[in-house]
Order: C-alpha cells, then sequence, then structure tokens
C-alpha cells in the first residue's frame, strides 16, 4: 500500500477475494458469526491503549529534554512558568493513560476483560495522546516539526491507532451500549425495543441483575451521585512514578 503518510513502516497490502470458498475443515473453531470473530478486537484495542500509551511517553520526553536544552533568554526553555505548566499537564495525562493500561492488564489476567473496557481505553488513551503529543510539537517550536526530533512522527502514527480498529465514535456506541443497555446503533429506530434482562449488555440488551456490569459506578461514602468508570478501581499501590515508569 503505497502514500501512506503514517505508519510507513508497517507493510500493508490491498488484498482482493473474488469467488474464494473455504474447505469445512479449515474454518476456525468457534466462529460461527462475525461477532465470534470480533472477539479479537478486545485484544487489538487493549494494543491500541498500549500504543497510545507509548507514544505521549515519547512525546513528553522530548518535549522535556529539548525544554532543559533550549535556551531563550539566556535561560532554558523549561525555566518559564508557562512551559513548565504545560509539562505538568502533559505529564498528569501520561500519568492517567498509564493507569488506564495498568487496569486494563490486571483485568485480563482475573478474566475480566470485556470489549467495553477494552474500548473505553482505547478511546480515552488515543485522544489523550493525540492531544500530549500535539503540546509537545508545540513546545518543540518549528523544531518539533523536524524528524530528527520525532514528534512529528508521533504525530503521524497516533492518528492510525485513534483511527483503526474502531473510530472513537465507535468505541462511544459501545461504552454507551454498556452503560445504558441501549444500543443505538440503528438510527432508525425511535424508541428502544424492549429487551430480556436473561442476556448480558454486550449483546445489545440490559444486563441481568445478577450479572455485575463491566461499567459500574464508584461511588464514595456519603455520595448520592457517582462518576461511572470501572478502571477507577485502581488501588494506592498501583500509582506510578512521575519518572520512572517513563
Amino acid at each position: 500500500m503505497e502514500g501512506k503518510g503514517a505508519s510507513r513502516a508497517i507493510w500493508q497490502a490491498d488484498i482482493r477475494l473474488d469467488g474464494v470458498r473455504v474447505p469445512e475443515a479449515s474454518r476456525l473453531p468457534g466462529a460461527e458469526r462475525f461477532k465470534d470473530a470480533g472477539r479479537v478486537l478486545v485484544t487489538t484495542r487493549t494494543t491500541c491503549a498500549w500504543g497510545a500509551l507509548g507514544h505521549a511517553v515519547a512525546a513528553y520526553d522530548a518535549a522535556l529534554t529539548y525544554s532543559k536544552q533550549r535556551r531563550q533568554f539566556r535561560r532554558p526553555l523549561c525555566s518559564f512558568q508557562i512551559v513548565q505548566d504545560r509539562l505538568v499537564k502533559m505529564l498528569a495525562e501520561v500519568t492517567g493513560m498509564q493507569l488506564y493500561c495498568m487496569q486494563l492488564a490486571r483485568l485480563e489476567q482475573t478474566g475480566r476483560l470485556t470489549d467495553a473496557i477494552a474500548g473505553l481505553a482505547k478511546l480515552n488513551n488515543t485522544r489523550k495522546a493525540r492531544q500530549v503529543i500535539a503540546d509537545a510539537r508545540d513546545l518543540l517550536g518549528g523544531n518539533g516539526v523536524l524528524l530528527e526530533n520525532h514528534v512529528i512522527r508521533h504525530m503521524c502514527d497516533i492518528e492510525v491507532i485513534h483511527t483503526y480498529e474502531g473510530t472513537e465514535t465507535m468505541q462511544t456506541l459501545i461504552v454507551g451500549r454498556e452503560i445504558t443497555g441501549v444500543a443505538a446503533f440503528a438510527s432508525n429506530l425511535p424508541h428502544a425495543p424492549e429487551r430480556s434482562s436473561s442476556h448480558s449488555a454486550m449483546s445489545g440488551q440490559m444486563p441481568s441483575r445478577a450479572r455485575e456490569p463491566a461499567i459500574r459506578p464508584m461511588c464514595p461514602p456519603g455520595r448520592s451521585r457517582c462518576v461511572t468508570s470501572s478502571l477507577a478501581t485502581m488501588s494506592s499501590s498501583g500509582s506510578v512514578p512521575a519518572r520512572g515508569a517513563m
């Protein structure tokens, strides 16, 4: 595939199949419908969340290093208040992305990772990474577009990760279906059909009361209203050092 402006190190081909017949013996076990094949998206969307984190960390590190080396008005760039403010905000976003990925790994290890949580992580991390990388490119000024400083490479590649394995809009619909129990994919339906409570929310139906929802509200003591996020269940021991994990 020629003419790509991003992910140029990855070889991709335009494959066309015409009249292909697959023998019964070559079918994937357990693959009876598209939803079965779509289960792989839980893994690939998790990979996108990790990939976005890597791009954001690299861009933050490049901006921090550049601000220490670059001098303006006889002072290093990092000595200015606005620069420090932007660096700290970038670090805050990167650390939040790290916690998302840490929780993904924990949920996967215990067999509780769902496509809604994976989609939420991809949505969050790719969105945050785009902002972190944009701030890094801006901090480098005109040097930010030079390939030798690498930030522009991350800016191009994050656009690919932000798009494939489901766009931000698609992830929003997947997570929205999970937390409301109503699928909003079919825009021609004025009202959501009544759902049976015996099926899972991941099939577009209301979750049963016996099933713990994949994304549940976390309510602090004394609070009547909750902020919905299953990925907010981080233990205090799961904090990430500011520089050690960079």
